[in-house]
Parts: C-alpha cells; sequence; structure tokens
C-alpha cells in the first residue's frame, strides 16, 4: 500500500521559512553597554547617542519611542513635536 506523503524538505528551502526572517515592518530600540560602563542608546542599526546614566539613556529610548521610531535631532525638535502632537498632529 503506497501512502501519499509530502516530500521531505531541507531546512532553509522555500517550503521552509527561516526562523530569523522579519517580516514585521517595525523597529528595535536600543541600550548599549560598552566594555568601559560607556552608555548609548538609538535605534538599532542607527546612530547612538551617548549617556552620561541610566535614566538618560532610557529617557532616550522613550523620546524615540513616543516620536514612533523618530529620532529627534535636538530638544527643540522633540518640544515642537510634543506641543505638535498634543494638539492632535495632522488631523
Amino acid at each position: 500500500m503506497e501512502m501519499n506523503m509530502p516530500p521531505a524538505t531541507e531546512p532553509g528551502s522555500p517550503a521552509t521559512p527561516e526562523l530569523t526572517e522579519d517580516t514585521d515592518a517595525g523597529y528595535t530600540l536600543c541600550v548599549h553597554v560598552g566594555q568601559d560602563g560607556q552608555l548609548s542608546a538609538g535605534l538599532e542599526g542607527g546612530a547612538m547617542d551617548s549617556a552620561p546614566d541610566i535614566k538618560t539613556a532610557l529617557t532616550r529610548i522613550l523620546e524615540i519611542y513616543k516620536n514612533e521610531g523618530k529620532v529627534m535631532e535636538d530638544e527643540g525638535d522633540a518640544q515642537f513635536a510634543a506641543g505638535y502632537q498634543s494638539r492632535g498632529g495632522m488631523a
């Protein structure tokens, strides 16, 4: 008796999606701690801003998150964006 079985596929073949494949269009926030203990924060794969302490690093991450993954250039830009969003943004 012969059974109809699908052919076995090798890992990594088109029939088997890779576990590392990222289909999410999101972003990754990072806090990096160097060997010397120096902290930096920003978007993964982008520019990382140095931070003197963990509070500053986490505040920077929160700012990026609140701006939907957009890195603000300076404090003036952050204040403008906060005021803009508080008034409904682009309604």
